[in-house]
């Protein structure tokens, strides 16, 4: 068997089920008590059960995500002067930003999923994909791919859809996988060559499928059962069926993350290093819950019974009067009165139920599920305080003291949520980063809108270097519940009250000493780069600065003498400096030249040779169709199978053929490429001479020595020349093109008006 084919798979696959077989059957059963499906034996018609375990989630899931988590991107260090950082993180966090509407709200469902998961089986994750929509143009009639939009797309996994090779530590496992129910059409698009293979199911709500007639109603539910493997050890991904012994697909690495794994570490509850295997916290508390459940069932059947029931004298005929009748304020005549005083009147003739007894077995039974509901606050962590209960003869200080030990355990939860959905956020920023392009970017974060739009392109540039950023910008979380939503609003109050004070107490010096306002400035800069909240406010800030140290600057008055030298000076550089931009920009531009042709000779070589690679390929596989054509011939009595072979082997050769356009398209498409940078180039090369020869010919009008006018022209005619070199440059390099197919033409203009032109090839003959 080779390493990591499907049989390996399909055994890792089995491997994994099993060994998560007994987390998904509590599961079940944890979920089915939360929902109150599943009854236990001691529970009749009518119990009064008490469902505390569903309360207590709504109490943790409102403590553990009662807000969308706010993402937040900050430089690593809170360089004041690193404005290029502070708006690329600006940048990544508006990108990543969450909620129940727009863009984010696929991110913030998944993670709500996956905290109630958490919290009822136990484990809870999710799964990020890069989406592109992609349009064709063909303007040459070369087809051109476009991205019209991007995103990344984040998908709930259901708890028991996801699985991971077996391990003790999750930083241990070697792959990941999820499985997807597909209908038909989408195995179509998706595996179009192997769809009608998969056998298509039912699948039911305990996550296991089955299989229906084809005209049962159930029908059109049907999916297919496929399994998306991501491989850590070979960095590649797998896709398969559990019924079919080949794979769907398989592709190299195709995020390119430094995880590698499109998911974070599951959010999972009690686990040990001695095996990663989810346990709800249900199973840690079961037998108190049904403590609670039982003992509430027997005080529903006391309290009922707990009523005015006895017996009595049939005989006593009086006695039965008073209760069925419901006499009130009126006296019941009695015949025999004397044998009626005789047996000791009503008491000798009414026995009641002694429900004493029963108030008595009520109270002591109320004790009891007082100390089982607090047995499970303690082993559960859920304070009074979380719970909204208080003493109102407690002081202050005892209610922080108890919410503050109370609820360590609460915060353990919350920095585990609070790890996964940062680790999430951290995918999807990476992606970003790396697969989108900077005008999606720009459009989708709205930077240009702000104060910090002159720092976007650089920003841009921050972003797509993968390196920097992964040791400028740090992306966490914070706001998913309502203290942190408190947290953030008391740290900005504190942050305007610091600055405030600050501002009062350096203000009579700065008055006293106005050059001392720069540094008190910076001083305030420095403090509030600490600030989370300050991030939007600090480019105004810095621009309030640099405006205070230009005032205080201000100008230097000259002489006449000083000025008239310094502007002759002035001249004189910028004139050397205008020389020596265009004899740079002129090398440059040679330079630039000789790497697009490079860049296009190494690109059509790599074409070409990918190009015989499959075309060698598909002819070694219709060579090896005609000889089993052959043989099907010789031996094949049945001419369906000959006429089906026929067919395979039309459809290879027209595949052949497509193969061989495409490739001269994407040959083409290089060219045309090329003639367009080096047409570019010598457009831009003519403009920069145009310029350099008119502020030549005017400084010469202004000047009244033949001499200077001269050198002026001698300069003219340089800079002509250098074009002229640079347009005979570009002509050996079309012609170094031109042994690469039929003809193309490209036009430069020149200086003077005139046009230089050349033809190269763009299809081979």
């Amino acid at each position: 068997m080779a390493e990591y084919d499907v049989k390996y798979w399909h055994g890792q696959i089995k491997l994994s089920l099993r060994s998560m077989e007994k987390f998904h059957t509590a599961g079940e059963s944890v979920v089915k008590k939360y929902l109150d499906e599943e009854a236990s034996q001691d529970e009749g018609l009518g119990a009064h059960k008490v469902n505390m375990f569903w309360a207590n989630i709504a109490i943790l899931k409102a403590a553990l995500y009662g807000n969308p988590p706010k993402p937040l991107a900050t430089r690593e260090f809170q360089d004041p002067e690193d404005d290029v950082a502070r708006v690329a993180a600006a940048i990544i966090e508006r990108l990543l930003k969450t909620g129940p509407n727009g863009s984010g709200a696929d991110m913030h469902n998944a993670l709500e999923h996956c905290v109630e998961d958490r919290l009822i089986p136990g484990m809870g994750q999710l799964w990020l994909r890069y989406d592109a929509k992609v349009s064709e143009k063909s303007p040459s009639g070369v087809a051109i791919k476009e991205i019209q939009d991007e995103d990344v797309i984040c998908e709930y996994v259901f708890w028991k859809d996801f699985l991971y090779s077996p391990v003790k530590v999750w930083e241990e496992v070697t792959w990941v996988a999820r499985r997807v129910w597909m209908t038909p059409t989408a195995l179509d698009k998706r595996f179009p060559k192997r769809a009608a293979r998969i056998p298509l199911k039912v699948p039911s709500e305990d996550g296991k499928s089955y299989a229906v007639a084809s005209g049962d109603e159930q029908n059109s539910a049907r999916r297919g059962e496929v399994y998306e493997i991501w491989c850590k050890t070979t960095r590649k991904v797998h896709w398969i069926a559990p019924e079919l012994d080949e794979e769907l697909d398989v592709q190299d690495d195709p995020l390119g993350l430094r995880n590698f794994f499109p998911c974070p570490r599951p959010l999972v509850s009690n686990t040990t290093t001695t095996k990663f295997i989810a346990r709800s916290d249900y199973t840690m508390v079961q037998d108190q819950y049904a403590q609670l459940n039982s003992l509430n069932i027997r005080l529903g059947y006391l309290i009922e019974a707990c009523k005015a029931v006895g017996v009595y004298d049939k005989s006593a005929e009086g006695v039965q009067a008073m209760f069925n009748k419901g006499t009130e304020n009126k006296l019941v005549p009695v015949d025999n009165w004397a044998m009626f005083a005789e047996k000791g009147g009503i008491k000798g003739v009414v026995d009641w139920m002694p429900i004493e007894a029963i108030v008595a077995v009520i109270e002591k039974l109320r004790e009891a599920r007082v100390d089982c509901v607090q047995q499970i606050y303690e082993l559960t962590g859920l304070s009074d305080i979380m719970r909204g209960v208080t003493n109102a003869r407690e002081t202050y200080g005892a209610q922080q003291l108890k919410a503050q030990y109370s609820s360590s355990r609460l915060q353990l939860y919350q920095m585990q949520v609070g790890s996964f959905v940062a680790e999430t956020m951290d995918i999807k920023a990476s992606i970003i980063a790396r697969h989108w392009q900077p005008e999606s970017i720009l459009r989708k974060s709205l930077i240009m809108h702000t104060p910090d739009a002159p720092y976007a392109q650089e920003a841009i540039k921050l972003i797509k270097d993968s390196w920097q950023l992964m040791y400028r910008i740090n992306v966490s979380s914070t706001q998913m519940s309502i203290p942190d939503y408190n947290a953030e609003k008391q740290m900005r109050q504190e942050f305007v009250t610091s600055m405030g004070q600050f501002v009062s107490q350096i203000t009579p010096l700065v008055q006293q000493a106005p050059k001392a306002a720069p540094f008190m400035l910076k001083i305030l800069q420095w403090a509030g780069a600490s600030f989370a909240t300050s991030g939007g406010v600090e480019t105004l800030f810095d621009n309030y600065i640099r405006e205070v140290e230009k005032q205080l600057q201000g100008p230097v008055p000259e002489s006449p003498e000083v000025a008239k030298a310094k502007a002759e000076q002035e001249g004189k550089v910028i004139d050397i400096r205008s020389k020596q931009s265009l004899a740079q920009f002129d090398a440059a531009a040679k330079e630039r030249l000789i790497q697009i042709e490079n860049m296009a000779k190494e690109k059509i070589q790599a074409a070409e040779l990918a190009s015989k690679e499959r075309i060698a390929k598909l002819q070694a596989d219709v060579d090896l169709k005609i000889a089993g054509l052959k043989q099907t011939e010789m031996f094949s009595k049945e001419a369906g199978d000959l006429d089906a072979r026929e067919r395979d082997l039309e459809d290879a050769k027209r595949e052949l053929e497509l193969r061989n356009k495409a490739d001269k398209m994407q040959v083409e498409a290089i060219i045309e490429s090329a003639l367009n940078d080096a047409k570019a180039l010598g457009d831009a090369h003519a403009l920069k001479v145009k310029e350099t020869i008119m502020k030549a010919q005017s400084e010469a009008i202004k000047s009244e020595a033949k001499e200077e006018k001269k050198e002026s022209k001698g300069e003219t005619e340089k800079a002509n020349k250098m074009h002229e070199e640079l347009v005979k440059s570009i002509g050996q390099v079309m012609e170094g093109l031109k042994a690469l197919g039929g003809k193309k033409s490209i036009s430069i203009t020149l200086p003077d008006g005139k046009e230089a032109s050349a033809e190269v090839t763009t299809q081979k003959e």
